[in-house]
């Protein structure tokens, strides 16, 4: 099984199966009119009765009956199984909170392979430090809920049943990187490089790939290090992630096989 955590469904669950997108284990349910809480049995059993039925296989009606029905038995077994795991020392942020449900999914849902969550506010055009201090301003606060929710959930996980501290990784990903030089209001604008983060037991610790290059004649016109410049193809990553964790040919999703790169 895989699933989101919270936000919208992102692009990469886009699939012809059904993933679930949960904000909160208490919401994931069949949702029913609320003016009418007396009658939610009622609008259930009539929900179930009419994605139920037999209908001519193939058909669109069938695919929406199933896919309405599969999704209602799903939502029940993840809301009554999660309520049995009840972790707690995450910090209450948006992420630790989001990790915390994930572990509870790892936990009482075996077959869970797969999760995605997220945490937004690192567009720093501006604030990106306070003054010349790195250790102050936007980007050391959120670096700081990153690292406190992770923590919770590697300190969590090592403790969790079915050997999951050796079973799990994390791996962080950016929607774009950032341009190396200052913009002026201490902050950097939308480029091409981006740091990324794989963590967990299994995984090979270190500092992967070279420093890019900052000459002049290295950069392009926007002033990001040209692609390829001592720098690592983002697909070699999940090529790697792909061939070594999963055991899934790469090739096949990324059109051609990338380098792996030597943490797994």
């Amino acid at each position: 099984m895989a699933a989101a955590i919270g936000g919208s469904l992102p692009q990469m669950f886009y699939s012809d199966y059904v993933i679930p997108n949960i904000s909160s284990f208490a919401q994931y349910t069949f949702q029913t009119d609320g003016r009418f809480t007396a009658d939610r049995k009622n609008q259930v059993a009539a929900f179930s009765t009419a994605t139920g039925r037999s209908f001519p296989a193939e058909s669109l009606l069938s695919a929406i009956g199933g896919t309405g029905k599969k999704a209602f038995n799903d939502s029940v077994t993840i809301q009554t199984e999660t309520a049995k795991y009840n972790p707690a020392g995450y910090p209450n942020t948006g992420l630790g909170n989001a990790l915390k449900m994930v572990l509870q999914l790892l936990v009482t849902i075996p077959s869970t392979s797969l999760t995605h969550v997220s945490m937004g506010g690192f567009d720093f055009h501006s604030g990106l430090v306070a003054g010349n201090n790195k250790l102050v301003g936007g980007h050391a606060g959120l670096l700081t809920q990153f690292s406190q929710a992770v923590k919770a959930f590697r300190d969590d996980i090592a403790t969790a049943p079915n050997n999951l501290g050796q079973n799990t990784i994390i791996m962080t990903y950016s929607e774009f990187g950032r341009r190396p030089q200052e913009n002026g209001t201490s902050g950097t604008d939308h480029g091409s490089l981006s740091s990324w983060f794989v963590i967990g037991d299994s995984v090979v610790g270190g500092l992967y790939g070279r420093q890019p290059s900052l000459l002049a004649l290295d950069l392009d016109s926007g002033g990001n290090p040209k692609f390829g410049v001592n720098s690592t193809d983002l697909r070699s990553i999940y090529a790697t992630i792909l061939d070594k964790w999963f055991s899934h040919p790469s090739s096949g999703i990324l059109g051609k096989q990338f380098e792996n790169i030597p943490f797994l």
